[in-house]
């Protein structure tokens, strides 16, 4: 029947098109009008559009793709009109396909023209998708503009004093969905209505336009029609109806903002086919919709309950902490003695302490005496005990010193037994140690806390003031925005702000480097994607000399450890360049690449590879795996116009094999001298790879970080504290 009736309105030309169609294709005809637009101000209004659709699937046969229509004063309601602007502009748009995926959208931009100051000015977007139904629809399509989730205060100041509407640099992000699910938790929507229309309603139907933003999708269906006396002037009958009708299907959604209405008959032929020969059916796109759909809801069900599970947690655990750090004032207070203080001591000596200081490591704890009552996930906030770097009662028993050679006495003040920074009765030192002198802080983070056999685990961000040994936790939900921290370093240029590595979860937050200023706890993504695909578990990260260009490790850990998903790419060390914006990977061949440094003079690269750590063998490693740190050269080779030089690694070979354990978290001291976290403790190497000998700290270490001539050990469960004679490499 739709057929009989398109041969009646097409003209002889375009029958002949029609009629040369191919099987497996179908032909699409839309004819129609952009009516105008309601819900808008007092300024003329105009609009441009373009009809999006895939090349390969689609081709226009006939008419034009995009245009623009006229500027039109819009009628207000106190004039009897609609609060709306007339634009009638035409559409005649053939199509022709070979599938029924990828169905063709109009994307309007809409512009207002500033009568005070005489330019024209962008109000936002709009997007209606083509409907796959012959026939005459009305459609009306909300009107919104894009807002940074996370704008800097100077983007604000302008918007505000500009008055200016911010637009999309790349405007194909409205109607890809594959950006709009990975970026589009950096973006908000806003409607850009100043008026809102208020009708009753009749009897006339709509056809949803396909919006995709911020909210979700708004389907008009049912009767609306225009309110009793509207005047529409300079309508044609069929433009006032379809004007009328929008606007009362406008007015009668909550919260419904400015629209652009349109009427369109579709009229087509060969759909039928299409379904049998021509790509994928509509069934089969509409399974896969379904399925996709059905993805997103479970992923955000699990974040939901991720959250508030996470958001209880830490209300009982800082209320638990409170009343315990209290009570443990009060106890000395009323002891009067250090008898108290030596039973602790003699307890922190002989306690027995399980693992290598590795992913997911637990140790048994001090005695019940040294700590608070330790919560159901291990993760008591309330037991941490922060003690004086140099002070008698912090000095740990299970520390020593294995002295291989002679020039390790230069490196290590072994007369100084290490001492206790801060401890707790569970996993809260673990990774990422920074050391910022401006605020005499070392900023680290916890081991994984809570479940850790599903999505719902955590990692806690906390920082050890140097001066006075408090270790401060900082929020929650700054850990639940930046999941799973892992690794960091400084960040060149500022004396309060750090380089962190997130690894993600799930597969709504994908790994990503990310800046955080410690002050003002505001962080910002710099690099979440290589190739459109998600990083693993990005680890470890150092600056190079330049300090714009930062080399990370992104081994497979998360999906190992059951927070995300399959790995999407291999265990690579990357090179990004924070200017020009250029990422690269700098070296593969990996099992499980770690840690990551640089020696003081930047020609010498060291990545460790704990690839024995995958849970084959006995206790979960397997010793045919890499324990080892490898060295590379760092060359530099000039790149682009601006001849920047963008370093590159070469020239692999292996520089240590680790004694003890695995090779973890890797620093150097201003010679050049290497020291990793093992199993054994803190191991370290002269520049040629020769073993110098070991820092032992029982229970071993994961990473480790400079504060002049103190090193900073991360013990799980305790920060230790050694005393150098050299101090670290200086950082770019």
């Amino acid at each position: 029947m739709h057929d009989a009736v398109a041969d009646t309105i097409l003209t002889g030309e375009q029958r002949q098109v029609r009629h040369r169609r191919k099987d497996g294709t179908a032909d699409i005809h839309v004819i129609g009008e952009i009516t105008g637009a309601v819900g808008f101000g007092a300024e003329p209004l105009y609009c441009t559009w373009q009809l999006v659709h895939d090349e390969q699937l689609w081709a226009v046969t006939q008419g034009l793709a995009k245009g623009r229509t006229h500027a039109s004063s819009p009628l207000l309601p106190e004039d009897g009109g609609l609060s709306g602007v007339v634009w009638e502009a035409p559409l005649d748009i053939a199509l022709t396909t070979t599938s029924s995926q990828h169905w063709p959208a109009i994307v309007f931009k809409l512009f207002h023209r500033s009568i005070w100051l005489g330019r024209d000015e962008f109000v936002g977007y709009s997007l209606c998708t083509l409907p796959n139904t012959p026939g005459c629809h009305h459609v009306s399509c909300p009107v919104w503009a894009a807002v940074e989730a996370r704008s800097s205060f100077r983007q604000e100041l302008t918007s505000w004093f500009t008055g200016l509407t911010p637009q999309l640099v790349d405007e194909s992000f409205i109607t890809d969905l594959e950006q709009r699910y990975e970026q589009g938790q950096h973006l908000h929507t806003r409607d850009c209505s100043s008026t809102r229309a208020s009708l009753s309603t009749a009897s006339c139907t709509h056809t949803p336009a396909a919006i995709t933003g911020a909210r979700a999708v708004e389907r008009i269906s049912g009767a609306a029609a225009a309110a009793p006396g509207m005047q529409c002037r300079s309508f044609g009958a069929a433009g006032a109806n379809t004007m009328a009708a929008a606007a009362a299907a406008a007015g009668g959604l909550a919260g419904a903002g400015g629209r652009i209405c349109l009427r369109l008959h579709v009229l087509a032929r060969g759909l039928g086919e299409l379904k049998q020969t021509g790509g994928d059916s509509v069934g089969v796109c509409l399974e896969r919709l379904r399925d996709t759909v059905e993805k997103m809801r479970r992923n955000k069900e699990v974040a939901a309950t991720y959250d508030e599970e996470v958001e209880s947690e830490g209300v009982r655990l800082v209320r638990e902490g409170r009343a315990a750090r209290l009570a443990a004032v009060q106890q000395q207070l009323a002891d009067g003695s250090s008898n108290r203080d030596q039973q602790l001591l003699e307890a922190r000596g002989s306690s027995d302490y399980g693992g290598a200081g590795g992913a997911g490591t637990r140790g048994a704890g001090a005695s019940a005496g040294a700590e608070a009552a330790a919560s159901p996930n291990g993760s008591d906030a309330g037991s941490m005990r922060a003690a004086n770097n140099f002070s008698p009662l912090s000095q740990f028993k299970g520390c020593g010193y294995a002295v291989a050679d002679n020039a390790f006495l230069g490196l290590v003040d072994t007369s100084a037994a290490p001492r206790v920074a801060a401890e707790a009765s569970y996993a809260f030192a673990h990774e990422a140690p920074v050391y910022l002198p401006a605020l005499k802080q070392i900023f680290f983070v916890s081991n994984r806390l809570g479940n850790t056999s599903g999505v719902t685990q955590f990692i806690e961000l906390n920082t050890l003031d140097i001066s006075t040994g408090t270790v401060t936790k900082l929020p929650e939900s700054l850990g639940n925005s930046l999941a799973m921290s892992n690794g960091a370093t400084n960040l060149p240029g500022t004396d309060d702000s750090i380089a962190l590595l997130t690894q993600g979860k799930g597969d709504w937050q994908p790994g990503a480097v990310n800046k955080l200023n410690l002050k003002t706890l505001k962080h910002e993504v710099l690099l979440d994607n290589y190739l459109g695909r998600q990083f693993n578990s990005p680890n470890d990260i150092a600056f190079f000399k330049d300090g714009r260009t930062l080399f990370f490790t992104d081994p497979p850990y998360g999906f190992a450890q059951n927070f995300k998903l399959q790995p999407q790419l291999g265990n690579y060390v990357y090179a990004y360049d924070t200017v020009s914006k250029i990422v690269s990977v700098a070296a593969d061949g990996f099992v499980k690449p770690n840690g990551v440094a640089f020696s003081p003079d930047y020609k010498t690269a060291y990545v460790t590879d704990t690839g024995m750590a995958d849970g084959t063998g006995p206790s979960g490693f397997n010793p045919a795996n890499p324990q080892t740190i490898y060295a590379f050269d760092v060359e530099t080779a000039k790149s682009g116009k601006s001849g920047s030089f963008f370093p590159t690694l070469r020239n692999r070979r292996t520089f240590a094999v680790a004694e003890t354990g695995l090779p973890d978290g890797i620093k150097m001291d201003v010679q050049g001298n290497v020291y990793t976290g093992t199993g054994a403790g803190v191991e370290v190497f002269a520049p040629s790879g020769k073993r110098l000998g070991t820092v032992l700290i029982e229970g071993g270490v994961a990473n480790l970080v400079f504060a002049d001539k103190v090193l900073y050990a991360l013990n799980e469960k305790r920060i230790i504290a050694v005393q150098m004679r050299v101090p670290g490499a200086k950082l770019p």
